[in-house]
C-alpha cells in the first residue's frame, strides 16, 4: 500500500472533511470525517486492525454502523435515538457486504453507500450486490459445484501420513479458486482437526486474496457454494428460481434452503 503521513481539512459551505494518516512499524492508520447538511460520517481503520464506519442523518438522528474485524464477520446496525422499537432498530453479520446489502439495503443505502462510492471512485456497492444477485438467479447451472464433501476429503488427506499427499491435498484445493473459501472456513470449525491441518487450511484462506476485478460473474463465482448467501437471496426468488438454488445447494453438500 502506498500512503502518506499526515493530515488534511476541506472546508467550505456545503461540507466540512478531515482526514489524518499515521503509521506504527510500516502499518498505516486512517482516520476519516465528513459532515454536510444531511450526514455527518466518521472512518476509522487502524493498524491492520478494525475498519469502523459510524453515520449519522442530521435531519432524524438515526445512526449506523459497520464494523469489520480482522477475523470474523462484518456488523452492520442501524438505530433511531428512541426507546420505541422500529424496523430501523436492526444487526445483521456477514463475510462481505454483498451479505450486508442482502439484508438491510436500505440501511446499508442510507448511511454507507455515498461515502463507499467515494472510496470506490463511483462505483456503487448495491448496484453492483444488485446486478451479482441477477447473475446468480440466471446463471445457477453455470456456476461451480464443488461439494462440502469434496472438500472435507481433502482436509482429511492433510493427514496422511505421506508429504506428497498432504501437498496433493493443498494443491487440489487452491486449484478450485474463490469459490471453495465459504466451504474452508466451515471447516475451520471441525473439531477433530490437528495443527498441521488447520494451519493449511488459515494458509489456503489467506492466499486467496481475489485480484480480479469485482464483476457480477467473479463475484457469482465466489458466493457459489456460499449457503449463507443463498439463503439470503431466497427470500427474493420465485418458486422457480428458488427450486433451482436449492438444487444447487444440494448438489454441493449443503442443507436444503428453508422456504
Amino acid at each position: 500500500m502506498r500512503y502518506r503521513k499526515g493530515s488534511e481539512e476541506h472546508h467550505c459551505a456545503r461540507l466540512e472533511e478531515n482526514i489524518s494518516v499515521s503509521a506504527s512499524s510500516g502499518i498505516p492508520a486512517v482516520y476519516y470525517s465528513y459532515r454536510d447538511s444531511y450526514q455527518s460520517v466518521r472512518l476509522t481503520a487502524e493498524y491492520k486492525g478494525v475498519i469502523r464506519i459510524e453515520s449519522m442523518i442530521t435531519a432524524t438522528g438515526e445512526q449506523g454502523e459497520l464494523i469489520q474485524p480482522v477475523d470474523g464477520p462484518i456488523l452492520f446496525r442501524t438505530r433511531r435515538i428512541t426507546d420505541v422499537a422500529s424496523n430501523l432498530n436492526e444487526a445483521c453479520t456477514g463475510p462481505t457486504l454483498l451479505h450486508i446489502v442482502g439484508q438491510d439495503e436500505d440501511g446499508f443505502s442510507v448511511h454507507l453507500e455515498s461515502i463507499l462510492a467515494r472510496i470506490l471512485r463511483g462505483r456503487s456497492v448495491t448496484e453492483l450486490t444488485r446486478r451479482t444477485e441477477n447473475y446468480l438467479r440466471q446463471n445457477t447451472h453455470l456456476l461451480s459445484t464443488v461439494s462440502r464433501d469434496q472438500v472435507n476429503d481433502l482436509v482429511d488427506q492433510m493427514k496422511s501420513t505421506k508429504s506428497a499427499h498432504r501437498r496433493a491435498a493443498v494443491r487440489e484445493l487452491a486449484s478450485y479458486g474463490s469459490c471453495v473459501v465459504p466451504l474452508l472456513r466451515s471447516s475451520l470449525t471441525r473439531n477433530d482437526l490437528d495443527a498441521e491441518q488447520r494451519a493449511r487450511i488459515q494458509s489456503l484462506l489467506a492466499s486467496r486474496t481475489r485480484v480480479d476485478e469485482d464483476t457480477p460473474s467473479s463475484l457469482a463465482q465466489l458466493l457459489a457454494v456460499d449457503r449463507e448467501h443463498w439463503q439470503i437471496l431466497a427470500k427474493r426468488m420465485d418458486q422457480s428460481q428458488w427450486l433451482v438454488a436449492n438444487d444447487h445447494v444440494m448438489r454441493c453438500g449443503l442443507e436444503s434452503l428453508s422456504p
